[in-house]
Parts: C-alpha cells; sequence; structure tokens
C-alpha cells in the first residue's frame, strides 16, 4: 500500500507578518497626511470659483449702473477709509477682527452703501450662496486706491500683519487698480480708470487669488 503522506501547511511567519502590518500603516500614513493638503486644494478651488463668480457679477453690475463700480465714497486723493462690509444677514460685523486691531484706521461700522446693495442684489439673491468653504461668508473690504496715500508701488492688505496671514474670508477690493507682479499684491492701473477693481483673497493651502476687472 502507498505510504500515507502527512499535509502541512506553512503559516506566516511573525517577521512577514510585521513587515505587512508596517507597509499597510506607512500607506495609512501617506494617505492621513496626503488627505488635508487635498481637502485645502479643493476648498482653495471652490474659492477660486467663487471669486470668479465676484468678477462676473461685478461686471454684470457695471453693466447695468452705466459702467459704475461698487464704491463706499472711497477718494482717490485721500487716505483709504475701507470699509468691511458682510453679507445682508450680519451687515456690518467683521468676519475675523485682525486687521482691526492693526490701528488702519478702517471704519468698521458702515452696513450701507454700494457694497451691501452689490451683495445682497448680485450675490445673494433668489437665495444663492456666496460662502467661503470653511462656513463663512464672505465679506468686502475697500480700500479705496492703493495710491491714495500718494505712493504708486504697488500695496498688499496684508503688509501689515504680522506672522503667516489666514484666511479671512474677506475679498480686499481696490480702484483703480490692477494685479501687481507680486502675489498678493496690486498696484495703480495705468489708466487710472475708477471702473477697474482689483482684489485679493488669501487663499488656504498657500498664496493668492487676485482678480481684476
Amino acid at each position: 500500500m502507498p505510504k500515507n503522506l502527512t499535509n502541512s501547511k506553512k503559516g506566516f511567519t511573525i517577521i512577514e507578518v510585521v513587515l505587512v502590518l508596517a507597509i499597510a500603516g506607512l500607506i495609512f500614513l501617506m494617505v492621513f497626511t496626503a488627505l488635508p493638503a487635498l481637502q485645502r486644494s479643493q476648498r482653495d478651488t471652490q474659492r477660486k470659483n467663487d471669486l470668479g463668480r465676484f468678477a462676473s457679477q461685478l461686471q454684470q453690475y457695471q453693466s447695468n449702473n452705466r459702467g459704475k463700480v461698487p464704491n463706499n465714497a472711497v477718494k482717490k486723493d485721500a487716505n483709504p477709509t475701507g470699509v468691511y462690509i458682510t453679507t445682508s444677514d450680519n451687515a456690518g460685523e467683521i468676519a475675523n477682527t485682525e486687521y482691526n486691531t492693526n490701528n488702519d484706521g478702517w471704519d468698521d461700522t458702515i452696513d450701507t452703501g454700494d457694497w451691501v446693495t452689490f451683495l445682497n442684489t448680485y450675490m445673494w439673491a433668489a437665495n444663492d450662496d456666496f460662502t467661503d468653504p470653511g462656513g463663512t461668508p464672505y465679506g468686502v473690504a475697500d480700500h479705496g486706491y492703493p495710491n491714495a496715500s500718494g505712493d504708486s508701488d504697488m500695496v498688499s492688505p496684508f503688509a501689515g500683519v504680522t506672522g503667516n496671514p489666514k484666511v479671512d474670508y474677506i475679498i480686499h477690493v481696490y480702484h483703480g487698480a490692477i494685479c501687481g507682479t507680486d502675489e498678493g499684491t496690486v498696484a495703480e492701473s495705468s489708466s487710472g480708470s475708477s471702473r477697474k477693481i482689483a482684489f485679493v483673497y488669501k487663499l488656504e493651502g498657500a498664496g493668492y487669488y487676485c482678480g481684476e476687472i
């Protein structure tokens, strides 16, 4: 009779198990490390889309108002009297007080004027949403003209902020301006036209978004 052969199954060694667990842990670590960056990138993409819509609606506002752009009585030859304007639900409130505490001279209490009209009619009409992906409604800070102090060099709304500025949910607007060659800055338009607007927004991942009409 043939000799019975005993089947034996070889199991995983401890070294093999540890190696598999280490590889799996490395994969999970890479995923969890990359996920926040991916989410930031997605939010910044949404912000860019929102700001593109903002520019488009500004152009529509111009078309409906004989070329005029929203302007809360900011004079070209005076120091800027920038104002924080938020949405119709919280007009006049400040989304982030970091800039208000830098002795910048802004009047943070104005809750009427062209920007409120623009935001209510063009950005929030018919229950449209105009909220940063972080959950805070977008606001507008009107800085006036970049050369209001007699200096035509590029200016940045974040120049006086110490440390690394973060998303403040505010669209920083300048009149008669174009995007500067340095990131996060604007400069006086060569035409000097009051119908031109440049705006800057701090992105979450890195850098700034600058748009102009």
